[in-house]
């Protein structure tokens, strides 16, 4: 096991910065969504003692014909000790188009797992977030389960996640009362099933590639058609030692989403990825 140092020291060993540069394409009537999150795309395949840190970052400007702007911010912090494997996630992102605001999201979700087997284990999360397209003014929830290693080699992993949540939703719906529209505010508090499928492959041929794919599936226990889906695919092609080009695939479906909003939203991504 690696010896313990001063905190300076795990940070100037451990700490990556990665800049993305995202071109995004939607379709569903949003730009993206959090409503859920494919936490597990940020989790190392081999992750080692200690700290580790990445900071994602993003500026689109567009001037001329349309006037854009669009922000995004994000940080992942990994700790791993033995069989305990802990780690936060955090993002942000924000956009005007022609001074009106089309954009507003914040997330950030926290997570431990335990791995007394190789194959094995618990975890615990929690999770906060807003989206105001998507009229979620704020959402919370708190779960755990097991996680189950079906296949782990060194190019090869695959693995398994069943357990419970509890959910706390705030949003709201627009109705009109007279000659005006007004905001009415909604409050939903489920205790959803949770479980997700998720693997990672590592191929070598011209260059190195990785492939990613997870889905959840999150129903809620007394009323299972109300459930939602998350397919999350990437390809990592790997150009230099510092550089590779990222390739994801996003799908998101509510099947009872708030009143006015699509229930799905479709994003692909293709970001150039710096390791420094």
């Amino acid at each position: 096991m690696r010896p313990i140092f001063p905190a300076t020291l795990f940070w100037l060993d451990y700490f990556r910065l990665t800049l993305s540069l995202a071109v995004v394409m939607t379709g569903g009537g949003t730009i993206t969504a959090y409503a859920q999150v494919n936490v597990e795309s940020v989790r190392p395949q081999e992750a080692e003692e200690g700290f580790n840190a990445k900071v994602d970052g993003s500026l689109t400007l567009i001037r001329g014909n349309v006037s854009l702007t669009q922000l995004g911010a994000g940080t992942v912090i990994h700790y791993r000790s033995g069989e305990h494997f802990t780690f936060l996630k955090g993002l942000i992102n924000y956009g005007e188009k022609s001074d009106e605001t089309f954009l507003s999201q914040s997330f950030s979700h926290f997570r431990w797992t335990w791995m007394p087997q190789n194959y094995l284990g618990l975890e615990s999360f929690a999770q906060v977030q807003s989206d105001r397209f998507r009229r979620l003014t704020y959402r919370q929830l708190y779960g755990g389960g097991t996680r189950l290693t079906v296949m782990s080699q060194s190019d090869h992993q695959l693995s398994l996640g069943l357990g419970a949540m509890f959910e706390l939703e705030r949003s709201s719906e627009r109705a009109t009362v007279g000659d005006r529209m007004i905001d009415i505010k909604l409050t939903e508090k489920n205790i959803r099933a949770t479980s997700y499928l998720t693997s990672h492959h590592r191929f070598q041929a011209a260059t190195e590639l990785n492939l990613n794919a997870t889905v959840y599936y999150q129903p809620r226990f007394d009323k299972l058609d109300d459930y939602r889906v998350l397919a999350d695919l990437s390809l990592d092609i790997k150009l230099s030692e510092h550089f590779s080009l990222v390739e994801t695939l996003n799908l998101l479906y509510d099947s009872e989403p708030p009143p006015g909003v699509v229930n799905y939203d479709l994003k692909t991504i293709t970001s150039l990825r710096i390791r420094l």
